[in-house]
This record gives C-alpha cells, sequence and structure tokens, in this order.
C-alpha cells in the first residue's frame, strides 16, 4: 500500500535577489544542493507564504547589519 505524508523540513537554502531603487527584495532564483551535490530549483515549489517569510527573513537581517 502506498502512503503519503505531506512534510516540511528545514534546509539551508540559496536564495538570490536584488533590492529594488524602494528598498524592496525581489527574489530571482532560490534553490538547495541536492545529495550529489546538484542544484535544485526549489521556487516554484514554495508557497505566497514561503516567499514572504523569506523575504522578511531578508529584510530582518538587513536591519541588524546596517
Amino acid at each position: 500500500m502506498k502512503h503519503i505524508a505531506d512534510l516540511s523540513v528545514k534546509l539551508p537554502i540559496q536564495v538570490e535577489y536584488r533590492i529594488d531603487f524602494e528598498g524592496n527584495f525581489l527574489l530571482d532564483s532560490i534553490t538547495v544542493q541536492g545529495p550529489s551535490n546538484e542544484i535544485l530549483d526549489v521556487m516554484p515549489l514554495l508557497t505566497e507564504d514561503d516567499i514572504f517569510d523569506i523575504t522578511a527573513q531578508l529584510h530582518n537581517w538587513y536591519e541588524d547589519h546596517e
């Protein structure tokens, strides 16, 4: 019998982004390194809430390091 489980995992990700002239973060790509060192594009798999959380973390990091 086949089982399906929806899981949340915490993985280190690499985010490529830029900051526009209004200070908004624009995400270009979000990737993870796969088990064979391949780079996997995960941006299409993320929800709007995930994207918001990543953008908020970037914003907070910049506020803490200014």
